[in-house]
This record gives structure tokens, sequence and C-alpha cells, in this order.
């Protein structure tokens, strides 16, 4: 039987160096190195800009009423993919995306671009946030298809 330890020794804790952790999305395999232990594998985990990074990708990639707990979590972006291509539906998924983003206190958005991309039949979002508790940029960048039906994180 498999055992979980939730247990952390304090001073371990103490001395991280990095703010923000997450499980990559993707589940890939990473090599872990313990003090004084032999290499064991786990889940890769980003920090940091990587891991905040994650989480606006979730909300991309997460549905409103897709979560019980949170039912108005997520981004319903697919359903602009049914509308005709126009700036009015480029300033709504902006709205969209703005409004969303108050889920996560950690970012405060500092530009939202939705550009029409006629001759792809779709639409490229730039999301420039500004992460308060580390005093960075970063910026973020999804291509919706109507062709595809696909939302791509760039």
């Amino acid at each position: 039987m498999g055992t979980i330890n939730f247990y952390q020794n304090a001073t371990e804790f103490s001395q991280r160096n990095y703010t923000y952790a997450d499980l990559r999305l993707d589940l890939a395999e990473d090599v872990i190195v313990a003090k004084n232990k032999k290499s064991k594998s786990d889940i890769a985990v980003d920090y940091d800009v990587s891991a905040v990074r994650n989480s606006i990708t979730n909300m991309f990639g997460t549905r409103k009423g897709q979560r019980p707990l949170e039912p108005t979590f997520g981004i319903n972006l697919d359903q602009y993919l049914f509308e005709p291509i126009s700036t009015f539906i480029a300033q709504q998924i902006g709205e969209e995306i703005k409004s969303t983003l108050k889920f996560d206190d950690r970012v405060a958005p500092l530009r939202i671009d939705v550009t029409v991309l006629a001759s792809e039949d779709g639409y490229r979002v730039d999301l420039l946030l500004y992460i308060s508790s580390l005093g960075v940029n970063t910026l973020i960048s999804a291509n919706l298809s109507r062709l595809t039906r696909e939302i791509t994180i760039l």
C-alpha cells in the first residue's frame, strides 16, 4: 500500500526559493533529488511565473460550470467560435477574460489584446499580466480557431 507523507521539515520549507508551485498541465514525469536520498521519479512541477501561467492556462481550458464547487470559474471562449468573426466579438472575448482573471488575485491585467485573424478564421489573444508578489510581467498568448474549434495556448 502506498503512503503519502504530509509532513515537511520546517527548515526545508523556510529555505525554499520559490513563491508559487503548480503541477505541469501535461503531468510530465521529472526526477527529484532529495537531500541524502536517492533520486526518485515524480510529477514535474513548475515554479513562480510558470506556476502562475499554468493557473491562467487552466482558466482558458475550463468552462464555466465545469467545477461544481466553483461554477463561475473558467472562460467559455469556445462559445465565440460559432459566432461571425468581428471586432465586436473580439471585445466580448476581452471582457470575458478580464472578468475571469478576478479569480487569480496574484495577477493584475496590464493589457488584454484580442486581434481578429480573418484569414485564419479566428482570434489571437495576448495577455500582459503583472504578478505583484514576484514583481514581474508575463505575456500569455492564445489562438482561437473556428476552423479547428480549438483554443491553443502559445
